[in-house]
């Protein structure tokens, strides 16, 4: 995939981690998935002590994590906003950034949010976001392609998944974080996909040790940024 080279500084300003450990993702398995990726995400949340954006590709798995974080049973010392209904979403990013909590989203948020500062120093990418198979578009895609997987559902999550992880570097001095919560992009996992991902996105330090992502967190103050 074509490129141009980016103006930030993503060497020094930022780290992608790659969990290794949340289960695959399959539909009669999902809430293994979600149990997993919820625990997952609440300890990188914690990490940067909130100042999150939580990209979805699903509208379910996003309800279903705000249900799991707004219950009794569950206590953060960060506030939890959610994506409101309809087109305009300044005033929930702006009760995000008054907060520095973290915001779950799915939607316009992958390509639509500028937030620069340190409101923001995590995007977590909740599940790589392929496209619906069922969709009457990529069902005739899928039709014509030799390979329909690589030729048509990888490039468009490649698009996607470009177009969200750029939500976390807007500026020459930000700092932060991508956290991907799919572990069919671990070494492990040899999908051939990977490579390209590495490739498409602009991240020079790529972690799956999450002790690796602590000491980059520490060392470039992302917990202390006010």
């Amino acid at each position: 995939m074509d490129r141009k080279p980016s103006p930030f500084d993503y060497t020094n300003h930022a780290m992608m981690y790659i969990s290794n450990h949340v289960p695959h993702y399959h539909h009669d398995r999902r809430e293994i998935y979600l149990e997993s990726a919820y625990k997952e995400m609440v300890k990188l949340c914690n990490l940067t002590q909130g100042r999150t954006l939580v990209l979805f590709s699903a509208k379910e798995d996003m309800k279903y994590i705000h249900k799991k974080l707004m219950s009794s049973a569950n206590t953060h010392a960060w506030a939890v906003h959610i994506q409101k209904e309809g087109s305009s979403q300044d005033g929930v990013i702006t009760e995000f950034r008054a907060s520095k909590g973290v915001l779950l989203s799915t939607g316009v948020f992958w390509e639509g949010v500028n937030i620069e500062g340190s409101d923001l120093s995590q995007v977590i990418i909740f599940r790589l976001p392929f496209p619906v198979p069922s969709d009457p578009i990529y069902e005739y895609k899928s039709l014509v392609a030799e390979n329909p997987f690589m030729d048509v559902f990888v490039p468009d999550m490649l698009l996607r998944l470009r177009q969200g992880s750029g939500r976390l570097i807007r500026s020459e001095t930000d700092l932060g974080v991508l956290s991907i919560l799919d572990s069919r992009l671990s070494g492990a996992a040899k999908k051939n996909y990977r490579e390209q991902v590495l490739e498409t996105l602009p991240f020079k330090n790529v972690t799956e040790d999450f002790s690796v992502l602590e000491r980059f967190v520490q060392q470039k103050g992302i917990k202390r940024r006010v």
